[in-house]
């Protein structure tokens, strides 16, 4: 018991040593995680896989999560120091005060646990990183999941960050193009944990109702609470019959916000396609390789690590993006069916070829799982992500 409340003093104060094999081993670095709670999805896998493994990197996390859930009991289970305050949106002026009180709330967490180095998970928690860099004098890394435009750069400041890790190429463009320095940018996509979501490791499939079976069935990862590529993708069913001639049905992942069930359910009436789509309740990150296990497709209009899962799985990929900038593992006719517009009917043609080109799709699958295996393994980018550690700790925040 005494031993153990030293190693925590110890850890607390940034002096815990890792006993290896017998040897003392090298002294580890508190690292402040601010990331976003509630149920694990995409982006807290992300978080999930880099946290459980930082440890053997030589690096003690401590978490700060927004709001309580899957996330925060999965951490807590692997022993991770996790702590739950609420964030305030940094800009709202109506929340100035408790935006300061909560940056103050952080900068104490911060000075208990001697942390070395910050990490904020997205850019909504980048003005609270940046706020306790300037107040100790330490390094912050900003994380880029989502596209930003000029405005949202400079609104959140992140030419001030000692480095921004961008999950997509497309990203890393749009920072340059804002004068960010090339050499505080890293490239480092979402990785897939290449156990957990492997085809041979599945040994009971989602394979859903009779129809289902008796059809191709096509996934859409609908999780984002903005409806808008989920009504875009719903337009392109629309049009399907007019193009697939073998069945199929859509299966549309659910999203956390309350409204969201009733409105499409609504809109999917209206368009008669009751029987082609349905709604699926919000998936939980076990039960995901399962689930992705009883489709043929997974479509997207908007990228995203559960398409580089379902090429994991060995599933076909189709990607429609309106600026033409897919992923750079998304490669059209290689490793995915990818089109450069998200005009419907174009969309419907082109996945309908999916639909009734069963070796179409198993060419991409396969292929599309090697890209996976060689360049998406979640153990290469937590490495990754460990060097960017170490070079900003020796860097400062940038001066403006």
């Amino acid at each position: 018991m005494m031993l153990t409340t030293w190693r925590r003093a110890l850890r607390r104060a940034g002096l815990f040593f890792c006993w290896q094999g017998g040897r003392v081993g090298r002294m580890r670095t508190n690292v402040l995680e601010l990331c976003r709670g509630g149920e694990v999805s995409g982006q807290q896998r992300q978080v999930i896989y880099l946290l459980s493994r930082l440890a053997g990197e030589g690096y003690t996390p401590i978490v700060i999560a927004d709001n309580d859930g899957s996330f925060v009991r999965q951490l807590k289970a692997r022993g991770i120091e996790t702590l739950i305050l609420k964030l305030y949106s940094w800009r709202s002026l109506p929340r100035i005060f408790q935006r300061y009180q909560t940056a103050s709330r952080f900068l104490k967490i911060a000075k208990s646990y001697n942390v070395q180095l910050i990490h904020a998970h997205d850019v909504w928690r980048a003005e609270y990183a940046r706020f306790i860099s300037d107040q100790l004098g330490i390094p912050y890394v900003v994380h880029v999941r989502g596209p930003l435009g000029l405005r949202d750069i400079r609104k959140h400041r992140l030419d001030r960050a000692s480095a921004i890790i961008a999950i997509a190429q497309r990203y890393v463009d749009d920072l340059l193009a804002a004068g960010i320095s090339s050499d505080r940018i890293v490239l480092i996509d979402d990785g897939v944990d290449l156990e957990l979501f492997s085809p041979d490791a599945i040994q009971e499939r989602e394979n859903g109702s009779a129809a289902d079976r008796n059809a191709v069935v096509i996934a859409f990862n609908g999780l984002s609470d903005a409806q808008r590529p989920v009504r875009e993708f719903i337009e392109v069913v629309r049009h399907l019959d007019k193009f697939a001639k073998s069945p199929f049905r859509v299966k549309i992942i659910g999203s956390s916000n309350p409204s969201y069930p009733g409105e499409l359910s609504d809109l999917i009436a209206s368009l008669n396609l009751t029987n082609t789509i349905a709604l699926v309740d919000r998936i939980p990150s076990d039960r995901m390789p399962a689930f992705l296990a009883g489709i043929d497709i997974l479509a997207s209009l908007s990228g995203g690590s559960t398409m580089f899962e379902a090429m994991a799985m060995e599933k076909a990929v189709f990607s429609a993006r309106a600026d033409g900038r897919h992923s750079t593992h998304t490669v059209h006719d290689r490793t995915a069916w990818c089109v450069d517009t998200i005009d419907p009917l174009t969309c419907a043609r082109q996945l309908a070829k999916l639909i009734d080109d069963t070796d179409l799709r198993h060419r991409l699958a396969v292929a599309g799982r090697q890209r996976v295996i060689s360049s998406l393994d979640a153990e290469q980018t937590i490495q990754e992500t460990a060097k960017v550690y170490g070079r900003s700790r020796s860097m400062t925040p940038a001066v403006i």
